[in-house]
């Protein structure tokens, strides 16, 4: 069960980080920077992940930073979408 918990937090820590970055200060023009390098540090994450030689505790751990990566694009990616398709909608 204490196992389980972890990801858990990073995952949630990941969405709080993803909501600062979405309301934060000069959020329009950090946005496609922390995109870009949110994706590019999931991919990394995953390829690292995925190398059987690793062991347990280096796999362990980019597990735990990937999920965390990965949720805290979650929110960011959401209001993009939203913006993109209120202008396409917006459109005559």
């Amino acid at each position: 069960m204490g196992g389980d918990l972890i990801p858990w937090g990073a995952g949630g820590l990941g969405i709080l980080v993803g909501v600062n970055v979405v309301r934060g200060e000069g959020a329009r023009t950090g946005l496609k920077g922390f995109l870009l390098a949110a994706i590019g540090l999931a991919v990394a994450f995953y390829l690292i992940e995925r190398q059987y030689y690793n062991p347990d505790w280096l796999t362990r751990t980019v597990l735990f930073c990937r999920v965390f990566v990965s949720h805290s694009l979650l929110i960011p990616t959401l209001f993009e979408a939203r913006e993109r398709l209120d202008e396409l909608w917006d459109r005559p």
